[in-house]
Parts: structure tokens; C-alpha cells; sequence
């Protein structure tokens, strides 16, 4: 994972407390190709889009009793 911010304020939280982390400002991309392993920190999945609008992110979140991120991707426009 390439966001120190996020994965120092995941690594900060109670596990539990938070479903997502939505990052932004860093330019990275993650999880391109579906929610990776490496970007889920503390049970908090990690999510970002890239920069200036060329990618569309999409998180799917399942609410069975509680809330849970199921996939995340971003998709070049």
C-alpha cells in the first residue's frame, strides 16, 4: 500500500470501526484489478483513484445485518 496517511490513520483505528478508508489527493490508483489484499490495512479496505478525473472508482458495499466492502476497482475512463 502506497498511502502512509491511510494506512497509519487504518493502523490508528479500533478494528471495527471504520468499513473504508476513501484516500485522495496522493494520485495513486488502487485496487485496479478488484480489492487487493495489500490494501486492506487493520480490516479496513484502502480505496483511491488515481488523479485529474481519469479514473472512476466503485466500491460495493454489502449490507447483510452489517456493512461490509465486498470489491473495489477503479476503471480507466
Amino acid at each position: 500500500v502506497v498511502a502512509a496517511g491511510d494506512v497509519e490513520l487504518a493502523h490508528s483505528l479500533p478494528r471495527g470501526a471504520v468499513h473504508l478508508i476513501v484516500g485522495g489527493h496522493t494520485h495513486h490508483v488502487l485496487n485496479s484489478d478488484g480489492l487487493e489484499a495489500d490494501n486492506i490495512v487493520n480490516g479496513i479496505p484502502l480505496v483511491h483513484a488515481g488523479a485529474l478525473g481519469r479514473y472512476l472508482g466503485e466500491a460495493t458495499i454489502t449490507v447483510n445485518g452489517a456493512a461490509a466492502l465486498t470489491d473495489a476497482r477503479v476503471t480507466l475512463i
